[in-house]
């Protein structure tokens, strides 16, 4: 009986613990319920007010009456999340509108190669960088002009009267000396390629005076003089070092000019793309607009047939709005690469920017990189324009070098002179006294001098090697920054084409994710939201695999630029710009309009109205 009851009391406890908790975990339920629903409460409230505020801020159309759908509060109850919906707070026609405002201005159609052919023609930066050969080349003929011969020309007249010496007033009996001369003088001078200088000259002299008893009497000699440097500035090497340079000098503007023509075709190709790649984007956005859109009519068919929320409607409208302030941003891009790629191209109307919008005609290409490194790097140190500037400007701190050492040498010159003249009071006579050699003088002159200390010419030696030293260093330096753009290009292309079919494989996923998305929507498994938000992540990735393949036509840019084959591959043959003749000094002279002759003497600027003084004043 004992067991019996013990058993009974057991049983009993046990139910009673059983209950206990059956109790606690009911009341636990209740509880996180109880929380669930204030949370979700709050959310409302704070929702609800949010949607409030809005509609207070919207002007125009948007303060409108309630929609119908929302159903209000009853007295004494408090409003729900619902009774404070509209599904028309949002204007999308007034975003549409402002869509519309974006792209303006007649549509040209140009193809990649029509932007090539239009920057060649028309681009400011190579037409500047044009006129640097065209400088140079004037130096040039600036330093052949040392070699021009210099004619000049001289005609005096001297009256001259002064009181006799004791000699000639003991012996002449002449207190006074008078004398009139008249004197012509020709002169041609130069110096010749191995450093020769020559003087030659005519000199003719009509005299009148006292010893003559005022008879005329003329004078006529002829002179040469040859002047050879023996040691400072003898040799052709010496004395063409300003030529060679010149030379040199041109060249490199050469390299500048092709430098600058390839890097602008390879930025106007690029822009290319990225106006491409802009339209593409734009697409992008217009067919994610096109989704959003039909959300809104299957949120609002729901909503109708009531098995839909008003909060879906708006979540799809919202989606929508957002879809067109990606789009006016698309369109915005879109205008940004087009003035990117018209300032390359100089497109104008007038004096003013093109207002024309371009419309590319090309789309990229896929294309298969198998790169060689090596031979990358070697086709840019033998194609890159500056490596062989470079190399120009060693050969220059050479000359320079050369010349600064002849310097240094004492100078030591050797003259030669040679005078034939007449003398008669009859002209003719006086000029065939030169045949005869009436007056013979033969003159042999070596002239030599030496600075002491010649701290000068050892400065400049000292600072022309330096020089030099510099430039080959430079030419190493610049050879390095060649190859590692090369080897940055280069990776980057391989990068981009990985980034590429990566992007392209996870645009195709989303793709196949939306579209289930979609029908789970259609049976209403799913709410707007989830489809709005992988219709977002399916646009992220279409964008993402259209920048990839913009980034690898660009990278592959960058490559043939850094190789310097850029314009080969594109069949771009530039020619420089060819030397203009120097004007004669007639012609600058002989200036029609006078302005040029205004500012030879001086004249321009007492003309100008910034310069000349007002009358008043």
């Amino acid at each position: 009986m004992r067991f019996v009851a013990f058993l009974c009391a057991a049983i009993v406890s046990a139910a009673s613990f059983a209950a206990d908790s059956d109790e606690k975990a009911g009341k636990l339920a209740v509880d996180q319920w109880a929380e669930r629903e204030a949370k979700q409460e709050v959310l409302q409230l704070r929702l609800a007010q949010a949607v409030a505020e809005a509609k207070d801020a919207e002007p125009g159309p948007a303060e409108g009456p309630a929609d119908q759908s929302a159903t209000p509060a009853e007295p004494g109850q408090r409003p729900t999340i619902f009774d404070e919906i509209q599904i028309e707070l949002l204007d999308l026609e007034q975003l549409g509108r402002d869509v519309d405002k974006i792209m303006q201005g007649e549509s040209v159609r140009l193809t990649l190669d029509d932007c090539i052919a239009l920057a060649l023609e028309n681009n400011h930066d190579i037409q500047i960088a044009g006129y640097d050969p065209l400088k140079a080349n004037a130096d040039l003929i600036a330093a052949r002009g040392q070699f021009d011969p210099v004619m000049t020309g001289t005609l005096s007249w001297t009256d001259l009267r002064q009181a006799a010496n004791p000699q000639t007033v003991a012996f002449g009996g002449v207190t006074q000396v008078e004398s009139f001369t008249t004197d012509t003088e020709l002169r041609l001078s130069g110096q010749m390629f191995w450093g020769t200088q020559y003087d030659a000259r005519f000199h003719m002299e009509r005299e009148e005076g006292t010893f003559s008893q005022f008879l005329a009497q003329y004078g006529a000699r002829v002179s040469l003089t040859l002047t050879q440097p023996l040691l400072r500035g003898r040799g052709k090497k010496f004395v063409m070092a300003r030529v060679r340079t010149a030379k040199n000098l041109e060249a490199i503007a050469h390299t500048q000019v092709e430098l600058q023509v390839l890097t602008t075709i390879g930025e106007v190709v690029k822009a290319y793309w990225d106006l491409v790649g802009a339209n593409d984007r734009l697409r992008v956005r217009q067919e994610s607009l096109a989704v959003a859109e039909s959300l809104v009519d299957i949120t609002q068919r729901r909503l109708e047939i009531g098995v839909g929320s008003a909060i879906e409607v708006l979540s799809a409208q919202a989606g929508v709005a957002q879809r067109q302030n990606d789009l006016i941003a698309a369109r915005t891009a879109i205008a940004d690469a087009e003035d990117i790629l018209k300032r390359s191209l100089a497109m104008r109307d007038g004096d003013y920017f093109s207002a024309n919008r371009i419309v590319p005609m090309t789309a990229p290409a896929s294309f298969t990189f198998d790169w060689d490194k090596q031979s990358s790097m070697d086709s840019a140190i033998e194609n890159r324009p500056e490596i062989r500037g470079a190399a120009l400007q060693i050969e220059n701190a050479k000359i320079e070098r050369s010349r600064a050492r002849k310097n240094t040498l004492p100078q030591l010159d050797a003259s030669v002179s040679w005078i034939e003249g007449g003398r008669d009071f009859n002209l003719n006579q006086a000029l065939n006294g030169i045949s005869r050699k009436q007056d013979d003088i033969l003159t042999v002159n070596i002239i030599g001098s030496l600075p002491l200390g010649n701290r000068t010419a050892r400065a400049n030696y000292q600072r022309s090697r330096l020089t030099m030293e510099q430039a080959e260093l430079t030419l190493v330096k610049l050879k390095d920054d060649v190859m590692m753009g090369v080897s940055i290009a280069g990776r980057s292309v391989l990068t981009s084409q990985a980034l590429e079919q990566s992007s392209r494989q996870s645009r195709r996923l989303q793709e196949a994710h939306l579209r289930a998305e979609q029908a789970r929507l259609e049976l209403g498994t799913t709410t707007t939201q989830n489809v709005l938000d992988i219709e977002e992540d399916l646009i992220i990735a279409q964008v993402q695999e259209l920048q990839s393949t913009i980034n690898a036509e660009k990278a592959l840019v960058d490559l043939q630029v850094a190789e310097g084959v850029l314009l080969n591959n594109l069949g771009i043959e530039f020619e420089m710009p060819k030397p203009e003749k120097p004007e004669s000094t007639m012609e600058v002279m002989l200036d029609w309009d006078g302005s040029r002759l205004d500012e030879m003497f001086g004249n321009s600027d007492w003309e100008s109205d910034d310069v000349m003084p007002a009358k008043d004043e």
